[in-house]
Order: C-alpha cells, then sequence, then structure tokens
C-alpha cells in the first residue's frame, strides 16, 4: 500500500532546459542572437576622452659652460747674451770682428802691439826691430778698410816670408799688408803694403808685390814701389 505523504528516496532526475549555442542558433535564422544596431544618437555623450599618453622626452639637465679664458703666454726664449773681451774682439758698424790669425811655425811672433798704432789687430815681429801690423776690424775714421781673413791668410804669410829675407833689421819700422780684392783671381794676388818708419819725422813708403800659387803655396814673384800703397793708412 503506497502512503502518500512518504518521497522515495531515491534521487530525483532534475530535467534542465536546452541551452543552444548562439552560433547554432544563428545559423538557424534565431533573430535573438544578432545584436540590433544602435543608432549614433543613443551613443553617450559624457564619456571622457581618453588620448593615448604623449611620448615623454627624457630630460637632460644642461651642463653651464664657461666661455674660454686668454690661452696662457708662452715663454720667449731668450737667448743668451754673452760679453766679449775688447782684447779678444770688437765691434764695428761692418759686423764682428774677424777672428782669423797666422799659422804657427812662420818667421814672425806674434807680440801685443806695435809703434805707432792705435787700432785694433793682430801685432807680430817678423825681424828686430820690424813689425807687422794686420787689422781685424774696419775702422773707417781711421782709413781701415781691410781686415784678415782667413781665405787671405796664405797670400798674407807668403808676402811676408818674402819680406823676412829682404829686410834687414829696422828702426821702429811696421808693415801694413794687405790684399787687393779686385786683382785677385785663384792662383794670382797683390798685395799693396804701407810701409811705416818711426822717429822724429815719422814716414810712409809704399810697396806692392805679385804672387802667384805654386804647388799650394802663395809666392811672391815680383815686388817694389807702390805710391797708391799708403792711401788706406
Amino acid at each position: 500500500m503506497r502512503h502518500l505523504h512518504l518521497r522515495s528516496s531515491s534521487p530525483r532526475r532534475v530535467r534542465r532546459p536546452v541551452v543552444v549555442p548562439c552560433l547554432v542558433a544563428c545559423a538557424w535564422g534565431a533573430s535573438a542572437c544578432s545584436p540590433g544596431l544602435v543608432a549614433p544618437d543613443s551613443l553617450p555623450t559624457d564619456v571622457p576622452v581618453v588620448s593615448p599618453a604623449a611620448s615623454v622626452r627624457p630630460v637632460v639637465p644642461s651642463v653651464p659652460t664657461s666661455s674660454p679664458g686668454p690661452a696662457p703666454e708662452q715663454p720667449t726664449a731668450t737667448a743668451p747674451v754673452s760679453s766679449v773681451s775688447s782684447a779678444s774682439s770688437t765691434e764695428t758698424a761692418a759686423g764682428v770682428a774677424s777672428t782669423s790669425v797666422l799659422s804657427v811655425g812662420g818667421p814672425w811672433t806674434r807680440v801685443a802691439t806695435a809703434p805707432g798704432v792705435t787700432t785694433p789687430g793682430l801685432f807680430y815681429v817678423l825681424v828686430p826691430q820690424v813689425w807687422v801690423y794686420l787689422p781685424v776690424a774696419e775702422d773707417l775714421p781711421n782709413g781701415v778698410l781691410w781686415t784678415l781673413r782667413d781665405d787671405t791668410v796664405p797670400i798674407i804669410e807668403g808676402y811676408l816670408r818674402a819680406e823676412a829675407t829682404r829686410r834687414r833689421p829696422g828702426a821702429n819700422v811696421v808693415l801694413r799688408p794687405q790684399v787687393l780684392g779686385d786683382d785677385r783671381t785663384d792662383t794670382t794676388a797683390l798685395v799693396a803694403d804701407c810701409v811705416w818708419t818711426g822717429g822724429d819725422a815719422p814716414t810712409r813708403t809704399g810697396w806692392g808685390a805679385s804672387l802667384e800659387l805654386r804647388d799650394g803655396e802663395w809666392s811672391v814673384v815680383s815686388s817694389g814701389p807702390r805710391e797708391d800703397a799708403c792711401w788706406f793708412a
């Protein structure tokens, strides 16, 4: 006998509604799956419009620059000034005094001075009481226009060798020879000599000599009085 107030203890089957996917329903033509078009007027107007974030540039700190100051002055090199003794060299308007000297071993002896000479130069004794004066610096006021140079040393030495054999011991005789540049060649030369003789009445006598270069040595080939030899003395 079934009691109406009792329920069956067996699980009750629940019938669930069948859900058809929208895609299938749309294929069947169901209108529910087609979204309706929304009119533009129905869009909300108070929705804020968010613009895309602007690109942010990195901030580079500026470094203050100072205007360059004046370049430091470079030290100027100063050539050392050397003092030259007046006994060994003399400055003239024509330049530095010559340093040429006669060679060692000739018939002459170098001394400190010669009679009657006040201008700078070289002094030699050729024979007793016969001196030789060779200027080393031009002295226009005193008529010294020629100076001994390296290229004229061999010519003067050739002339003095000849004079050493010709002259005899004198009395305050000073020879003042010079090489005449206008009459010189590679193998010939002329020497003009103004011979000064001291005493109560000093005199000057002109003398000259012609020389030739033979076997590497200058030799006198002729000599004699020369009136114009004392124009420079």
